[in-house]
């Protein structure tokens, strides 16, 4: 298969050399689990640097400049790891915690931070419904599902001033429009900004979401 992974050095040039050298790894390891486990798609696959580390690491850059995050930052529906895994890379300060409840994707994420030897990494394989309540302070989470519905049902999941991060294509508006009138009185919602990805004009935003 023709993939973009060449296009990483380019995409990423600001970056270390090391958390270059990882996502390769981890590219690597994706393109080989993907045809056991239905991890992206091969469409995306085959552009995986675009699509989904450069995604990723903009997202989390843009998410960086406005927000100061410490302590355990969780990925709901990690998956396939994005952004999850990329965060682990950039910042080996933070503690990751991967919710991922199908467990082969699960041990995909183990495989994955074994292998890059992400120490700061831990796979909580079952659903998010089971942490503990008021437990979360800074959550990311990235094609989940609608911000409405997640933020409703994780709604005690969050401590008060906790944040839970979007990751969003250009149609998240329509998202808050629908949301119910309720879910603004527990949950203040705004856009961090947005970025557009190497070579394309496909702009995606980060919306956070904070429990009042």
């Amino acid at each position: 298969m023709q993939t973009d992974i060449d296009k990483i050095d380019e995409y990423f040039k600001d970056l270390p050399e090391e958390q270059r050298s990882q996502f390769k790894k981890y590219f690597e390891s994706l393109i080989y689990f993907n045809s056991k486990v239905n991890l992206v798609s091969s469409s995306t696959l085959e552009i995986a640097a675009k699509q989904h580390f450069a995604d990723s690491v903009q997202g989390i850059q843009l998410i960086l400049k406005n927000n100061q995050l410490s302590g355990t930052v969780y990925d709901f529906g990690s998956g396939n790891g994005f952004p999850g895994l990329i965060l682990a890379i950039m910042r080996e300060d933070l503690a990751l915690c991967l919710v991922e409840r199908d467990v082969r994707k699960a041990e995909f994420l183990k495989h994955v931070a074994a292998e890059l030897k992400l120490n700061n990494v831990v796979v909580f394989a079952n659903n998010f419904a089971k942490l503990d309540k008021g437990s979360i302070t800074h959550g990311i989470t990235r094609a989940l599902g609608s911000i409405s519905n997640l933020i409703i049902q994780m709604n005690s999941l969050f401590e008060p001033g906790g944040n839970l991060f979007h990751f969003k294509a250009e149609s998240w508006s329509s998202e808050i429009a629908s949301c119910p009138t309720q879910v603004f009185a527990s949950w203040d919602i705004q856009s961090l900004g947005q970025y557009t990805l190497p070579e394309s004009t496909v702009e995606r935003s980060i919306i956070r979401t904070t429990r009042l």
